[in-house]
């Protein structure tokens, strides 16, 4: 019996690249749809009806693929995923990519091979990858979250940290700030970069350059602690920290401790993300944060109306930051707030 691995082996193609051209899929180049028919044809290969049959049924599963499962706001957004998929009759496969490229495009593999109808991604990998991890075994709906700017390949749902960045800076300034580092992941997750450009250029703006030594990107907390600890010493050392990812404040509290440094009498200290215990500290901390529950949420009503075959008449979600002041900025060097 000649089966769909012999149509691959014969076109030299991938198997997901026969089931496309069977399904009538259109991402299929030319030269590869007129192999695939050439060794349909010379092989006498008839299609297995129940076994498309079975592939067209819906599983009723969906798959999220995040980057850090430890981190606060992704706990919030996956349960809000899951309340939503609940309430409409799906079951929620959650998959942690560690910020690893690889491992993420391996998750989507995995999760695609069971059949999922649709999926939501936080992308580590560049946008192009996720469409080709996509693509491999027919594209699936899929919508990307957590972006920093809607994306052309997707729907997705973005969130804008403009307001909540310009204000931040704006009222750094006034307070007198002038030496601010700025730390950041390394990492694509979440539109990590784009958040550390914004950031550079809302400061900019406002007059404050700082150098190398103020700027820094990395990947570990060890780095985190060191980095930090590098912005606090010397005559020239920061007044002001703002924390590109959640899980980063830790370590930038042990280096304010470490330098002998008192929040925000000596220094003042911003975090991206929310979490309990960032409210329950002493002083609490300002923090740029966004409603991952209504983001989710967001995302959510564009996957099902993407399953459902229903046109996107909008194929983005938008979500605003906002700038939450609590008791972590206070006057750089004893000035007085405009």
């Amino acid at each position: 019996m000649v089966t769909i691995r012999d149509v691959a082996e014969r076109a030299n193609v991938s198997l997901g690249t026969v089931s496309r051209v069977l399904n009538g899929h259109p991402a299929v180049r030319p030269v590869a749809r007129e192999a695939v028919g050439r060794a349909i044809a010379e092989l006498g290969y008839v299609p297995n009806p129940a076994a498309q049959s079975l592939r067209r049924m819906k599983s009723h599963a969906l798959g999220l693929v995040i980057p850090d499962l430890l981190s606060p706001m992704t706990v919030t957004l996956t349960r809000a995923v899951e309340d939503v998929a609940g309430r409409a009759g799906y079951t929620v496969f959650v998959a942690d990519s560690r910020l690893d490229e690889g491992l993420e495009a391996s998750h989507i593999a995995r999760l695609l091979e069971r059949r999922v109808d649709g999926l939501l991604v936080s992308p580590v990998q560049p946008i192009a990858a996720v469409e080709r991890c996509v693509s491999k075994m027919g594209r699936v709906p899929t919508v990307l979250v957590q972006l920093r700017k809607p994306v052309r390949e997707f729907p997705t749902a973005f969130v804008d940290e403009q307001p909540a960045v310009y204000e931040c800076a704006e009222h750094l300034v006034s307070l007198g700030h002038r030496r601010v580092a700025v730390l950041h992941s390394g990492s694509r997750a979440g539109g990590g970069r784009f958040r550390r450009d914004l950031i550079r250029g809302a400061l900019a703006e406002r007059g404050i350059t700082g150098g190398g030594d103020l700027d820094r990107s990395f990947a570990e907390t060890g780095e985190c602690y060191a980095a930090a600890m590098a912005a606090l010493n010397g005559p020239e050392r920061a007044t002001a920290i703002l924390v590109g990812v959640h899980k980063f404040v830790p370590p930038v509290l042990r280096a304010i401790r470490d330098a002998n440094l008192r929040i925000p009498d000596d220094v003042s200290v911003v975090s991206f993300g929310d979490s309990d215990w960032a409210e329950s500290i002493s002083p609490p901390l300002n923090v740029v944060v966004v409603d991952q529950a209504a983001h989710a949420e967001g995302a959510m009503a564009l996957l099902l109306k993407a399953i459902s075959g229903e046109p996107l008449r909008e194929r983005h979600f938008r979500s605003e930051s906002i700038y939450v002041r609590r008791g972590s900025v206070g006057p750089a060097g004893g000035c007085v707030n405009d």
